[in-house]
């Protein structure tokens, strides 16, 4: 009965030393894989099965969401970009007014998104202190 080979024929004439290197990498990987298998399989906690089919009449733990007051949910909405561009009807502004301008224009939209930031940190403080 023959033998079947996937891969390239082997080489007989091989060196013992080209051997052994063959043999290290080949164990090295091999050693690589059982690391990584190893590694995933202790992500899994041990007093759980890894996969469970939930039952119908099993109680399901759900916490309720908790209410965002409308003052909270109206400092989560996004800001509008800043519209620091220097209106193009001013024909007698060099480049310098111009970068000034712009540079106060972000800073006072920084400005207002730190003073926001600020209200919203407080409110969910609150928020905390009374759950």
């Amino acid at each position: 009965m023959a033998a079947f080979w996937c891969g390239p024929a082997p080489n007989l004439d091989a060196s013992p030393s080209i051997r052994r290197m063959r043999g290290s990498a080949l164990w090295a990987r091999n050693i690589g894989i059982v690391v990584g298998v190893t590694a995933l399989l202790g992500c899994t906690p041990r007093d759980e099965p890894l996969m469970r089919s939930a039952t119908a009449g099993e109680p399901r733990m759900v916490r309720p969401a908790p209410s965002i007051p409308p003052s909270v949910r109206a400092l989560l909405e996004p800001l509008p970009a800043p519209k620091c561009a220097l209106p193009a009807n001013e024909a007698n502004v060099d480049e310098r007014q111009k970068l000034d301008y712009e540079r106060q224009c972000f800073r006072q939209a920084e400005i207002i998104v730190r003073d926001r930031l600020s209200r919203l940190q407080s409110a969910v403080a609150k928020l905390d202190r009374a759950n």
